[in-house]
C-alpha cells in the first residue's frame, strides 16, 4: 500500500481511497500529496456528507457576485482555491447526483464553471475522493453515477482494516504514545500483557480507535513508565493469558 502511495503521488490523475471507518484514508490522501511534486501548495478537504447539499455547489465552484438572491459578494470556489495542489473529497458517496455530473466534467475538461460566470477556468490542482461505501452497489441501487465511479476506480487505494494487519498495532501504538507525550518527558511503555490484549482486540473503529484507546490511557496515567492493562478501556482488557491466545491465533 506504500508502494502504491508512492507511485501514485506522481501522477495528477483522480485517486479514489476505500476503506472502513478509521483506516486512516485521510491519512494516505495526506501522504500522497506531501510525496508527490506539489508538496506546499494546499490541501483541502471536504466532506460530501457533512455538507448541506444545496450548499456544495457553491463551496465547490464558487460564484459571481449578484449570481442568486443574496450573493452580496462573490466568493471563491475550493476548486480554485485548491491552486496545484490537492482537494480531498471526503465521503464522496454523499455528493448530489446533479453535482456527479459536474464533477465528471471537471475530471475529464480539467475546467470549471463558476456560478454566474460566463468563462470557464483551469482546474490545475488534482483529486483525491474517498468512502467507506461500497460504490458498486450505491451504482446499482441509483445513488452514484456509473460514468464517475468507472472514472475514479482507475487509480484506487484499499485500506486494510486494523484487524487485517495487526503487526502494525505495536508501531502505531509506539507512534500515539509519543504523539500524547508532548514531548516534557520519556514516554511511558506499554506493559506485554497490555499489548497482548491490544493485539487480541479486534479494533472495529480501526486506527482510529487505537489512536483513542492509547490517548484515552495516557491521559488516565498517574505517571508511571509503563502503561499496565488497567489502564486501558475496559472493553479491550482481556486476562493476560486468555489475551495471548486470541493474539497468537490472530496472527
Amino acid at each position: 500500500m506504500l508502494q502504491k502511495i508512492v507511485r501514485m503521488s506522481r501522477s495528477l490523475g483522480p485517486i479514489l481511497i476505500t476503506g472502513e471507518t478509521g483506516t486512516g484514508k485521510e491519512a494516505a490522501a495526506r501522504a500522497i500529496h506531501k510525496a508527490g511534486p506539489r508538496p506546499h501548495e494546499p490541501f483541502v478537504v471536504l466532506n460530501c456528507r457533512t455538507r448541506v447539499p444545496s450548499l456544495i455547489e457553491t463551496e465547490l465552484f464558487g460564484y459571481e457576485r449578484d449570481a442568486f438572491r443574496g450573493a452580496i459578494n462573490a466568493k471563491t470556489g475550493l476548486f480554485e482555491t485548491v491552486k496545484g495542489g490537492i482537494l480531498y473529497l471526503e465521503k464522496i458517496e454523499g455528493l448530489p447526483l446533479d453535482l456527479q455530473g459536474k464533477l465528471l466534467r471537471v475530471i475529464q475538461e480539467r475546467q470549471v464553471w463558476c456560478v454566474g460566470d460566463t468563462r470557464w477556468t483551469d482546474f490545475r490542482g488534482r483529486l483525491i475522493a474517498s468512502t467507506n461505501r461500497d460504490l458498486p452497489e450505491a451504482v446499482r441501487q441509483g445513488n452514484f453515477r456509473k460514468d464517475l465511479s468507472l472514472r475514479l476506480n482507475v487509480l484506487t487505494i484499499q485500506m486494510p482494516p486494523l484487524r487485517h494487519r495487526k503487526e502494525d498495532i505495536p508501531l502505531l501504538a509506539d507512534h500515539f504514545l509519543a504523539k500524547y507525550c508532548g514531548g516534557k518527558r520519556k514516554r511511558p511503555e506499554l506493559s506485554p500483557d497490555a499489548l497482548d490484549c491490544l493485539m487480541a482486540y479486534e479494533w472495529p473503529g480501526n486506527v482510529r480507535e487505537l489512536e483513542n484507546c492509547i490517548r484515552r490511557a495516557r491521559a488516565l496515567e498517574s505517571g508511571q513508565r509503563v502503561l499496565r492493562v488497567e489502564d486501558l478501556p475496559e472493553n479491550i482488557r482481556k486476562p493476560p493469558e486468555e489475551a495471548r491466545m486470541r493474539g497468537l491465533r490472530s496472527g
